[in-house]
């Protein structure tokens, strides 16, 4: 499908990939949505990744932590969805006007517990459209830990051919799992080229 356009992105602000290899050393945490929205244009993301607490992502909490993101993406073209681990029907934030169309909440009823397995990788996909531009989010892991181009590019085929069968017109792909870094610079790149 020629006119889908797909977004990649990470799953997990704090991912070890992340932490070990993509932000400096020196780098404050609080920091880290700036640096990596410089490179990704999506973020999956939990309230866990913004805040030392353990505290469960609602109310107050959750305003805060939304306008902290705010103020860090607002001038930028870049998606976030915030994971925020509890059915989004228990919350009013969606409706309340306070978010900015640079974040989308999604609630655990909105995202497949199961994965499908398809040649070298496994993917899960959100139940419903959730995100903007009539889009999709679909969330991939491989199977082996060194991903061949040649995956990756299958993968992005596969992508291509589900949207279009389904009628997504913006497809917002998030990693997970190991070597995430690597495998979502590595699809930027190969899906620009074809």
């Amino acid at each position: 499908m020629a006119d889908c356009s797909i977004y990649f992105g990470i799953s997990g602000l704090k991912h070890p990939d992340l932490v070990n290899n993509f932000y400096p050393e020196d780098l404050p945490a609080d920091w880290y949505i700036d640096y990596y929205s410089n490179e990704f244009d999506l973020l999956l993301s939990s309230a866990a990744d913004f805040s030392q607490s353990k505290e469960s992502a609602e109310g107050a909490y959750l305003m805060n932590i939304i306008d902290e993101l705010q103020d860090s993406i607002e001038d930028k073209t870049f998606l976030c969805l915030l994971d925020i681990k509890v059915p989004l029907k228990q919350t009013s934030l969606s409706e309340s006007g306070k978010l900015s169309e640079n974040i989308v909440l999604l609630g655990t009823e909105q995202i497949s517990d199961e994965y499908e397995s398809v040649n070298d990788f496994q993917w899960r996909w959100s139940k419903e459209s959730v995100v903007p531009h009539s889009g999709i989010l679909c969330l991939v892991r491989f199977t082996k830990k060194v991903v061949a181009p040649k995956a990756i590019k299958q993968l992005i085929e596969t992508i291509r051919e589900y949207a279009g069968t389904h009628g997504f017109r913006t497809v917002y792909v998030v990693f997970e799992g190991e070597s995430v870094l690597e495998i979502c610079r590595h699809a930027m790149v190969i899906e620009s080229m074809m």
